[in-house]
């Protein structure tokens, strides 16, 4: 069986603004990542915050017959009462106009990076009510604007080949399994579906805020893009899909060389003659999988291509002297036959994550 995170739709994302094709594309990519024999296997929660792509979702889903289709609104303390409130109103009405049960669940207190911290909170709170629904499927409308969005943001991050995947079309959440039915659309598609039914959706005013990069690159950067390369977007969701693939190849062999460590709680050793012939890239991703089966993903955004880069190029140089490099959560000392790997991010003997 694939990696669920590998799972994808096979295409680019279309500019096609005709709200039935949109939907058809929809339902088909549900059901794809679906997987089942018939719709009645596909029980589904969709995630609404009652936007323009949320909302599309769930009126694409909704008139799927006989498919189970529950809605879900989360609701966290980054939004401002009124606007929050105003959020589940339009939520709970379009489930209304569609005949779809929602459900609600209100995120705790919010630590550390705020919209990371909600993100988390959200996903977690969608497994629980996905799990008391007895549904196993969390569909979210992420679509391909989205992801041409993200590939840029990650790109501008530095990020190696994981990072410019994009948004995985399908992963697992605990006992769930994410999906993304919309990536082969655009936001104007999503616009285009709500508007064919008459359906006004809530405007997150969050988006108008340039202080956030994602935010600054939708509103100046994408259309200036777009104007110089009509299209862009598409093509870059496209290669998103590419690089999927060519991330996948790169982690099956990283594993491979991987699994001749030796690995504890606290500390990994690798020769470094298994690394040493093998391509900067991977031997990269050899020790961010180490690193992962050591502190988990403690440190994973400080553990970038860029970071690691310096610690790949010492490792298959001919120097024999013994050198430490520091990385979130790990100290790696290569020395002339053995890397060397430690966990320096939590106390000894708590053991491995």
């Amino acid at each position: 069986m694939p990696d669920a995170r590998d799972v994808d739709t096979r295409g680019p994302a279309s500019a096609d603004s005709d709200p039935r094709r949109a939907i058809a594309t929809i339902r088909g990519d549900w059901r794809k990542l679906a997987g089942g024999h018939n719709d009645r296997e596909r029980a589904t929660l969709v995630a609404l915050s009652g936007g323009a792509d949320s909302s599309a979702l769930l009126i694409a889903l909704a008139g799927v017959r006989p498919a189970r289709i529950i809605a879900a609104h989360i609701r966290h303390p980054l939004r401002p009462a009124p606007q929050a409130d105003a959020d589940r109103a339009a939520a709970h009405e379009l489930c209304s106009r569609l005949g779809v049960h929602c459900l609600d669940a209100q995120t705790g207190e919010l630590r550390g990076n705020a919209e990371a911290a909600a993100r988390s909170a959200r996903y977690a709170a969608l497994e629980s009510l996905a799990g008391d629904a007895n549904v196993g499927l969390i569909a979210t409308g992420h679509h391909g604007d989205d992801q041409a969005e993200t590939v840029l943001m990650r790109l501008i991050r530095g990020a190696g080949p994981q990072g410019l995947v994009g948004i995985r079309a399908s992963r697992r959440q605990g006992a769930c399994r994410v999906i993304r039915p919309m990536l082969r659309v655009t936001r104007r598609a999503s616009e285009a579906i709500c508007s064919s039914v008459g359906w006004q959706w809530a405007e997150d005013q969050t988006n108008r805020d340039v202080t956030r990069l994602r935010a600054r690159l939708r509103s100046e950067v994408m259309p200036a893009l777009r104007e110089l390369s009509p299209g862009l977007g598409p093509r870059l969701s496209e290669r998103a899909w590419v690089h999927a693939g060519a991330a996948r190849v790169l982690r099956q062999r990283a594993a491979a060389i991987a699994r001749d460590a030796t690995i504890d709680a606290q500390h990994a050793t690798l020769a470094r003659s298994a690394l040493r012939n093998e391509p900067r890239v991977v031997r990269s991703e050899v020790i961010r999988q180490i690193a992962g089966s050591l502190v988990g993903q403690d440190g994973t955004d400080a553990r970038t291509a860029r970071t690691l880069e310096r610690l790949a190029r010492a490792i298959g140089d001919t120097n024999g002297s013994a050198r430490t490099f520091e990385l979130r959560g790990l100290s790696v000392r290569v020395d002339r036959d053995i890397i060397n790997i430690v966990s320096i991010s939590r106390p000894p003997g708590e053991g491995r994550r």
